[in-house]
């Protein structure tokens, strides 16, 4: 079972208002040694661990983020069983990840996909319309708390998306959409671009290959999607 000793240290210790130095003087340690329990570089000896419990108020378990691991542990596999779900059955996860988000308020990976999964599951413009409020109130949440990159670029593709889907009722929403767009970053600056530029050996040609993969992938889904416009005006 992974520990997460040194976050729930340093969470603690914040959360008491004391800085390393004065915890260190409370527990007759130097400040190096909290700096290490903190980035999990060092443990304490097993008889700390009452004594630092005692301290914060809290059980040894919770001290050595037993919780925290159990919660992970939860989390990922809500999102692996979301991420390996394909099409359709993707929607299935929706009662899942409200759940999960309730249990989980500031898990910003499962946000995204109760995101994705919340706007797979409206049925025409109607039902865009109606989940457009709770949509933007997630990708607001996300892309003001979430310091995650690829979490916030994929919520800001969902919310284009989104907009641009509510601009066949709202034509003003094409404006908005196509404001987030132009936040988005180029193909120049995707990690698959730069992959095949800083990698060497076989992981350069690995990348390249990824490349070349994804390039397809993008050409044959824009092709799709401008088939399935031009069968629509027909």
């Amino acid at each position: 079972m992974q520990l997460y000793f040194g976050e729930s240290v340093r969470r603690l210790r914040q959360a008491a208002g004391l800085t390393q130095e004065q915890l260190a003087q409370r527990l007759h340690v130097t400040f190096q040694t909290i700096r290490k329990w903190e980035r999990n570089e060092s443990y304490p000896d097993i008889t700390m661990l009452p004594v630092l419990a005692g301290l914060f108020g809290v059980r040894v378990d919770e001290l050595l983020g037993v919780n925290q691991a159990e919660n992970e542990r939860r989390v990922q596999q809500i999102t692996t069983a979301y991420d390996n779900s394909e099409g359709n059955s993707k929607r299935e996860h929706l009662p899942t990840l409200t759940a999960a988000v309730a249990d989980y308020p500031l898990d910003y990976r499962l946000w995204v996909r109760y995101l994705e999964c919340l706007l797979r599951n409206t049925m025409g413009i109607d039902g865009a319309l109606a989940a457009h409020k709770q949509a933007r109130e997630i990708y607001e949440n996300i892309a003001a708390h979430c310091t995650d990159d690829s979490i916030r670029m994929w919520a800001k593709r969902l919310m284009v998306m989104h907009l641009h889907s509510l601009a066949q009722a709202e034509p003003a929403r094409q404006a908005e959409c196509e404001a987030l767009l132009g936040e988005m970053p180029t193909l120049r600056c995707t990690r698959e671009h730069v992959a095949v530029m800083v990698m060497t050996g076989e992981q350069q040609q690995q990348a390249r290959q990824h490349l070349i993969a994804e390039l397809e992938w993008l050409l044959a889904h824009a092709q799709y999607h401008e088939a399935g416009k031009a069968q629509n005006k027909a």
